[in-house]
């Protein structure tokens, strides 16, 4: 994960497990797919990229909640 001397982001690949939930701005709550994610890390949030149909979504959860989703395995890291 970047830090204030090292401010590069770092991007794992995973898939998500379980519930995934984040909110679209101020609208309600949605669910990231199971299957692979591309997670960025960044000092203060983990931004989540997943494939759709013919693009991608993203979606920015705040760090704390992703150590969650890590802990709870609805975000599994791959080796």
């Amino acid at each position: 994960m970047s830090t204030p001397g090292n401010p590069t982001p770092i991007t794992r690949q995973a898939r998500v497990a379980g519930a995934v939930k984040y909110r679209l701005g101020d609208g309600p709550m949605c669910k990231v797919p199971p299957g692979p994610v591309e997670v960025t890390l960044a000092a203060t949030d983990a931004t989540l990229t997943w494939a759709v149909d013919e693009g991608r979504q993203s979606a920015a959860v705040p760090l704390h909640e992703y150590q969650r989703m890590l802990r709870d395995r609805a975000i599994v890291l791959d080796a």
